[in-house]
Order: C-alpha cells, then structure tokens, then sequence
C-alpha cells in the first residue's frame, strides 16, 4: 500500500496469477490449519486426560499419520495441490479420534486388569472396532475416485491410504508407549479401583438420562429426526457447485485488488474462446488469382459458375471467399458485442480475432461497383493468408484441412457471472448465425437447380417472417401482431432477427434479388397468393403470422423451411451436427462450467457409492440385512442436514 502511494506497481492478473495465488494462500492455509489443528488437539487431549503423557502419545499418532499420508503423495510420484492440502489436517484428526478411543479402553482395562495387562487388553477391546472405523472412513474416500477431476481422485487414494496406515500407530507404537510410560494417575490405582473423577461421574449421568429420555419417547424422537432430516435434506435439491477461483479469496486479499484495478483501467481478463470451423469444401473453389474486375464478377457470378460442378457436396457448389470467411468471424462478434458488449449485458470486452488485424471490411453487395470493391478486398486479405496463419488467430486443421478461426474472448473476473448460463446464452446468439450459412447453401442449390443455365443472379427470393417491418408489398399493420409494429421498436437482435439479418447480407452478396419480404406484425396484401407464384423462392424464416405454410408450400416454386434456426440443446451445436461451417466453444470459462458440473456429479455419485459399500461392509459385520440398513441412519443423517442446509442458504459447494 505504501508502495501504490508512492511510485508504480506491478499488477497481475490472468489465470496463471490465478493458480500461484491460489499455491501461496493454500501453503499458508495449511500452515494455518496444522497449527490450528495441534492447538485444538492438545488441549482437548490435555483436557480429557489430564496427562502429559498421554498428550503426546496420542497427540505423536496423528501427527505422524498427517506425516505418512504426506510421504505416500511423494511415493506415489505426484504433487501437492490445492484440494490436497487439507488432507494431513483430515488424517491428524482421524488418527487422534483413534488414539483417543486405544486410550480410552486402556483406561477401563487398567481398573480391570491391571497396568501390565491394560495395554494388551485394550488392543484386544479396541482392535475390531478401531478396524471398522477405519475401513468405513477409507471406503468413503475411496468413493471419490469415481469423481472425473483428478485432485479430487488424488485426494481420496491418498486419504484413504493415510487412514489405514493409522492403524499401524494405533496397535504397535500406541500400546507400546502405554507400557513404556504409563500415566503417572493411572500408576498409582490398584486393579478395581474407580477411575473416574467427579467431571466424568456428572458427564456420564447427564448422558445416562438423555439416552432414557430418548427410549422412553422414542417414537416421538424419530419421527421429530425424520422429519427434520426430510426438511432440511430437500434442500440438497438447491444445492449448486462453484470452482471460480476468485471467489475463494477474501474480498481484501491483494489479487482481488489488482483485478479491480486491471478491469477498471484495462479491460476484462477471464479469456473465453470461440473456434470457427469451416470445411476445406467450403473455400475450395475459390479463386484469388484474378484482376479487381474479374474478381468483382466472379463475386457476382460465383453461384452461377459453382452449379455446373461435379460436386455432390452443396457447400462445395458455393464455396465461400477469403473475405466472406472472414466476414463469418466478424458477423458473429457482431451480435456478441451487441448482446454481451458494452451496449448490451457488459459481460464481454473488445473481441480480438483475424478481423481485428485485417482491412476494414466492406458492405454487403453484389452491384458491379460493390462486387469490384470486394474483389479486391478479398484477393488482397487472400494474399495475407499466410501471415495471418503464422499468427494465433487462424489455423489449418492437419487432419482435414478445416480452416480454424479463432474468436477471443474476455469476461469480467468480478461479475459474478453464471458460466453455464453464460455458455448457453453464448450459443443461443451464436448458432443463428451459423444457420444463416447453412440455409444460404440450400436456397442458392434449389435456386440453382430450379434456373438451369439463367443462373441465380437476380432470382427473386421472398423471405416469410422476418422482422424488417414495412416492405413494399405489406405497409399495413396487423391489430393483433405478435410485437411492436412501430419503427425502432422492433427485437433488432432476437435469434430470428439475427438469423434473418445475416441470412439478407448473404443472400445479397450472391447477386439474388432481395427487395421483398413480409414481416409477421403486417398484414398480408391482397396479392398474397400471385406474390408467392412470382418468386423464384420462398423462405419461411418465422410462422408465428397469419401464414397458410400449406399455401406457401403449393405456391412457391421453391420452398425453403427455415423455422429451425435457433439453438436447441436437444438437436445440438452446429459442430455436433457436423455442419460445414461450426463453432467451437473453449477456454476457460467452458472449462470451469464444465467442472462445476463434473463436481456436482462427482459428489452426487461418490456419496450414493461410499454408502452402498459402508452398508455392505455393516451388513456384514451385523449379519443382518435390516440391522445394517438402520445402522446406515447415523451415516446418512449429518450428510442430509449439511448438505442440505447449504442448498437452503445458498451456499456453493
């Protein structure tokens, strides 16, 4: 802080920053928990056993458990990382729950056999059960390799392995020590002598009275413990997951500071990816050796020369240009910024892409003056081609020869933004897009094969539902529309609008003639029907109108059916369909939805495995099906109350 006062500072942020800061606070975290933990443990230890002695026995099994399970992460050849930092505190404690049990039955041992045979009696009491204990704990942990995020796995091997080797503490150097160092109150009793002083005699009749308590109202208790343990586990159904590491840190903490900073000043840093997947059949055909004029001509007539071909793969009868590819990766930030940008949500900064570093790129058009000057854009942008593919924004795919176009992202890091939200909506904007190619396809192939040799150029196409208000043949508005027929008012960047915005911009950069469309919100001229009969072809984009679709189906000479162009979980993303021309989503964000809900599925099928194998081993102990299932109760009541008490509160896992 003095240092901000006086001169420049460095601030970082990113999630490499990320992950060091997340290394610093957990080192210091454990050192906090060790310490927090030999605290608590010695003076309990101290408190219940009144002995030096004893303290340091019990207080040397955990402490050198905690130690063994650290020794087995290195000879296990793997690292320490965030999740397994808590595991020495975890084996301390169990280690110093069964010393404290070892310890317990040798007391009661001595009042009956005798400090010689005490240690060795209470071996002999303590075995079985210490040995179930330890069993059931590690078939708990064990249950977490079932989980798909590898800390999660280390942590219950490693846990698991720490538990059981407790078990070498408890029954060799425990008893050991008892016989070597007896404690000095346990010395001076003879065999059935009373060892117990007046804390323990009022303790043991206060539990004396509660356990009467709960036998003699025992329906009355168990159904108040049903009922509370139903209440609050419902609430296990709220319960969400959360491995954002920047909430873990305290709002103070000085990463926390510098990203306030970084984002105020500079910009948003969680990086967020969009790959752009187009076919090699795609770009193909294209042509980039050519004359501004003879380039702006094959702009106006590429459909025209791409119907004769051979090819029986649509996207490769209309190949796409360098700059139309480009002006995929551009249509997309579009809609992106208008919706996340700074105009819309504020969630997303600048994109940077291949567009970032190219010309400014042209309007859509196919006039003879608008065709020459994308022409030459594109060849020259083609010329390029190498240089952009030596930089991080466009690749080759080795395997198919897919052009990859990246799209980067940045989040903000402080906005609490829902990450699976966030990569659905991302989907639900960017996918129209896609569609608008995929539909361009078939209607420049049906106009195709419906012209024969006139070609496609100024082919009357008729877009049916489309949100552009006002077109020359529909000027009346509807008194029931299903929106706002006022100017301005219109839903500019719904998943129709979008869709239907790119597709007008690509259906005009082919040479069709896109003078004419009806927006659902206008009436339906009086022509309707010769209207229909005088277009080359009909595209229903959006039914909700007063539309006939059998009508429009009989009377078009060529029917397009574009009603499926926004996202559906159900039939996919454009990349899961295998479409030409895909999107990709990754980075960072992604990767944290995608752990969210890895971890929730994680917990979900780790529990209901750690209490199917503890039930076996209980039912098998017990030799009794039904009393192994009731002694399952005890194990799934705290599970249900905790959990369910942090779905309740909101709390994230």
């Amino acid at each position: 802080q003095d240092a901000e006062r006086t001169g420049p500072v460095i601030k970082l942020g990113g999630p490499s920053v990320d992950n060091v800061a997340i290394d610093e606070e957990g080192q210091i975290t454990l050192v906090r928990l060790v310490g927090l933990s030999l605290l608590v443990g010695l003076g309990l230890s101290y408190f219940s056993f009144r002995s030096i002695n004893v303290t340091i026995m019990v207080f040397l099994v955990g402490g050198l458990s905690a130690l063994a399970s650290l020794s087995f992460v290195y000879w296990g050849g793997t690292t320490v990382d965030a999740v397994l930092m808590s595991m020495p505190s975890l084996i301390y404690v169990l280690g110093l729950s069964g010393a404290v049990h070892i310890v317990n039955y040798y007391r009661d041992s001595v009042a009956v056999d005798g400090l010689k045979r005490a240690p060795g009696a209470a071996v002999s009491h303590g075995w079985k059960p210490c040995t179930l204990a330890a069993i059931t704990t590690a078939l708990g942990l064990i249950s977490l390799l079932s989980s798909n995020i590898q800390p999660i796995r280390k942590f219950g091997l490693y846990s698991a392995i720490g538990v059981l080797a407790t078990l070498v503490l408890l029954f060799t150097y425990l008893p050991a020590a008892l016989q070597t160092w007896p404690p000095r109150r346990f010395v001076r009793r003879k065999p059935g002598a009373a060892l117990k002083s007046g804390m323990e005699t009022l303790i043991e009749r206060m539990w004396r009275r509660i356990g009467t308590m709960v036998i003699d109202n025992y329906v009355l208790v168990m159904g108040a413990m049903i009922l509370l343990m139903c209440g609050v586990g419902y609430g296990i159904r709220k319960i969400d997951t959360d491995v954002q590491l920047l909430k873990m840190f305290d709002s103070e903490a000085k990463i926390i500071r510098d990203y306030t900073w970084l984002e105020k000043n500079l910009g948003k840093l969680v990086p967020m990816e969009i790959i752009v997947r187009i076919d090699e059949k795609a770009y193909q055909g294209e042509t980039s050796d050519m004359s501004d004029s003879d380039e702006a001509v094959a702009a106006n007539d590429d459909v025209e020369n791409a119907a004769e071909n051979n090819s029986t793969d649509a996207i490769a009868q209309h190949p796409l240009s360098f700059l139309e590819r480009m002006e995929v990766v551009s249509y997309i930030e579009e809609v992106l910024s208008h919706r996340f940008g700074e105009t819309g949500q504020q969630i997303i900064g600048n994109a940077m892409s291949p567009v970032t570093f190219a010309y400014p790129l042209p309007k859509p058009g196919a006039s003879f003056r608008q065709g020459s000057v994308r022409g030459g854009i594109s060849r020259r942008l083609a010329a390029h081609r190498d240089e952009f593919l030596r930089s991080d924004y466009l690749r080759v795919d080795p395997v198919d020869d897919a052009e990859l176009w990246r799209i980067s992202l940045r989040l903000g890091a402080l906005n609490n933004v829902d990450y699976g939200a966030f990569v659905h909506d991302l989907q639900d904007t960017v996918e129209p897009v896609l569609a608008a190619y995929k539909y361009r396809t078939q209607i420049l192939s049906a106009l195709a094969a419906q012209r024969g040799d006139q070609g496609i150029r100024n082919a009357k196409v008729y877009l049916v539902g489309v949100p552009f208000l006002e077109s020359k043949t529909a000027k009346i508005p509807a008194p029931e529309s299903p929106g706002n027929a006022n100017p301005g008012d219109e839903p500019n960047w719904s998943d129709t609008a979008v869709f239907a915005k790119i597709l007008a911009r690509l259906l005009i950069n082919a040479g069709v003639n896109l003078r004419d469309w009806h927006d659902p919100r206008y009436e339906l001229p009086d022509n309707w029907g010769a209207l229909l009969e005088e277009q080359d072809c009909v595209v229903v984009v959006d039914p909700r109108g007063p539309y006939d679709l059998t009508q429009v189906q009989n009377r078009a000479k060529s029917y397009i059916d574009a009603r499926h162009h926004s996202f559906e979980s159900l039939d996919g993303t454009a990349n899961q369909r295998h479409e030409a021309i895909s999107a990709i989503y990754t980075g960072l964000v992604p990767v944290v939805y995608k752990a969210q809900r890895t971890l929730l599925d994680s917990l979900i099928v780790s529990t209901i495995w750690a209490f199917v194998m503890i039930a076996g081993v209980m039912m098998l102990v017990v030799r009794n099906v039904r009393a192994g299932l009731i002694s399952m109760l005890p194990n799934v009541f705290p599970v249900l109350l905790i959990f369910g008490f942090m779905g309740w509160s909101g709390t994230l896992v």
